[in-house]
């Protein structure tokens, strides 16, 4: 099944889908994948019959650091970033994510992928198999299953004790103790233990201290001195009620001991509880090396993304070292923005704006689209930092409305136009419906400009085709602004929660749209800082129409000018 993928990022999704069904999975449980596909997408499911996620967190488990609750078969932790870069690498695919219930119990991670790459994506000429969808995930399964199968030799799965006793009564002792729980290992001296040890590599090594030839705390010694047995947790067994000798053997690297004579429960917790501290380490480094992993694939793919942006990059790398060093003051992280982003972001424009001045002309087709463009990112981008900027003068109380009077129909007119190059990006035309002179606004120029520009680019991020429809009425003491889409309608439910911060419209099928859910909250906290409102009216399926209510205040005098100019 050859699609146009990157195999890299293809394998890692697989292993960490495969890993999540394999770390929820019970004991002699079962994890299934498998692949369909028809001409234009490949799909790949992942089921296990583990407990399965309960509805109310099937999105929040793809947020970085979020783990759904434990139930009774999850007994492993994690960072919480597995089914986050998932979620990312899918997306960066143009694929969709989501999970259900499987058939009979337990999850069912589904992953669509396209089998072309989006249009003006390079697609560099490989080798048939490395974009195989099928070959790649019999790989990521095949790598997942080694490395268990070396881990647990053993059919029933029990951890390993190697006994290192001298004297052949006690150690029948210790092993039917234990024997019940653990697979057991025997050794008669402490030389024969070591070999042993290395050999078997056990979870737990119990000895006695007194033995002919190597004795138990030299065997302590020498396994502490080989990296492969640092890990292994060792009980010493002692008669003798000494302090000093006891400090010496948990110095030398014991992890516990055990007084002779001793009580058979009194061993078998001891050991038991060693065994679950050493395996839970283990799992813990397992899963710190696998989000060290994926925290590379990160970092590259950040780099990658952000060389475009190189005259910006040292003021991006100030900002993260001093995040990094300390938390800095909200005041300076707001001036580095302004000053280090803004600063250069304007430059950008105002280049742009001599060069289609001057060299307009002269310049070939391919290239002024190019430029339009760069002009189309930088107006967004600047946008953002804007709406970064405010929210976070909101947070902190320190938004300040400047009034004065405003002609909302040119302003509006004026954003329109700095959005054209964004829309005609994706074919749509940014209407505006002719209005008659209407009374200013009493209000602040700067926040209109930021509400305007912020519904403009969301009903433009949501709708596919046709047109954008911008209009401006008043009525009695009000002014309403009005923004129309026919993007996919927002579902009645979600209505109340729209406006809250970082909350986003997401179905499977637009999960490529970018935005990190600031803009409409924006809205509402600078509108109502005018003393207005914002009204929804939407259907799914029939777009979406936000409607802005300001206060009119004392500003009666009408505003004659042509409409369209500019």
């Amino acid at each position: 099944m050859p699609a146009e993928l990157d195999p890299e990022k293809l394998e890692r999704m697989f292993l960490n889908l495969l890993s999540n069904a394999f770390k929820f999975a019970p004991s002699g449980g079962t994890v299934r994948c498998f692949v369909a596909a028809d001409s234009e997408r490949a799909t790949v499911h992942v089921l296990d019959s583990g407990p399965g996620v309960r509805p109310e967190l099937r999105e929040a488990i793809f947020e970085r650091f979020r783990q759904g609750e434990e139930g009774a078969g999850r007994r492993f932790g994690g960072t919480g970033l597995g089914l986050s870069i998932v979620k990312e690498f899918v997306e960066l695919h143009g694929g969709t994510i989501a999970v259900g219930d499987a058939p009979g119990g337990g999850a069912a991670f589904t992953v669509s992928l396209p089998l072309k790459a989006p249009p003006g994506i390079e697609v560099r000429r490989a080798a048939p198999e490395d974009a195989d969808v099928q070959a790649i995930a019999r790989q990521a399964l095949e790598e997942l299953r080694a490395p268990l199968d070396q881990a647990v030799p053993s059919a029933t799965g029990r951890g390993l004790v190697l006994i290192v006793e001298d004297n052949p009564e006690m150690m029948r002792f210790i092993a039917a103790t234990l024997g019940d729980e653990y697979r057991i290992a025997t050794a008669r001296d402490g030389g024969e233990g070591l070999e042993q040890a290395l050999a078997l590599g056990p979870d737990l090594v119990l000895s006695d201290v007194m033995m002919p030839g190597v004795s138990g705390d030299e065997l302590v010694r020498t396994m502490r001195e080989r990296a492969e047995l640092d890990a292994v947790p060792i009980v010493l067994l002692t008669a003798k009620a000494d302090d000093e000798l006891r400090v010496k053997l948990l110095r030398d690297g014991a992890q516990d001991y055990v007084m002779k004579p001793f009580s058979a429960e009194e061993l078998r917790a001891r050991v038991a509880n060693l065994i679950s501290l050493k395996r839970t380490r283990e799992v813990l480094q397992q899963e710190l090396a696998s989000q060290l992993r994926d925290l590379e694939l990160l970092a590259s793919e950040v780099t990658f993304r952000k060389r475009e942006l190189e005259h910006t990059l040292e003021a991006m790398r100030v900002a993260r070292a001093q995040a990094e060093r300390a938390s800095q003051a909200k005041s300076d992280f707001l001036r580095l923005v302004s000053h280090e982003l803004r600063t250069p972001l304007t430059a950008i424009q105002t280049y742009l704006y001599v060069l289609e001045r001057d060299a307009g002309k002269t310049l070939a087709a391919g290239q002024r689209d190019i430029v339009r463009r760069i002009s189309a990112s930088s107006v967004r981008l600047l946008g953002l930092i804007e709406s970064l900027l405010e929210y976070a003068h909101i947070e902190t109380g320190r938004l300040v409305v400047q009034r004065e009077r405003v002609d909302v129909p040119a302003l509006v007119q004026e954003v329109v136009s700095e959005m054209a190059p964004q829309a005609a990006e994706k074919g749509l035309e940014l209407r505006v419906a002719p209005a008659g002179p209407l009374p200013a606004v009493e209000s602040d120029p700067r926040l209109i400009r930021l509400i305007v520009a912020n519904l403009v680019g969301n009903a433009i991020k949501f709708t596919m085709r046709g047109a954008v429809d911008l209009s401006c009425s008043h009525q009695g003491d009000v002014h309403r602004l009005s923004v129309r889409d026919s993007g996919p309608g927002i579902p009645p439910d979600i209505h109340t929660h729209i406006f809250e911060p970082f909350e986003q419209l997401e179905p499977v099928h637009q999960k490529h749209t970018p935005g990190v859910g600031l803009g409409l909250a924006l809205v509402r906290e600078m509108v109502q800082a005018l003393g207005g409102h914002v009204e929804l009216e939407s259907r799914v399926g029939a777009g979406s129409t936000f409607t802005v209510i300001l206060p009119a205040h004392d500003a009666h005098a009408a505003v004659d000018q042509e409409r369209g100019q500019g």
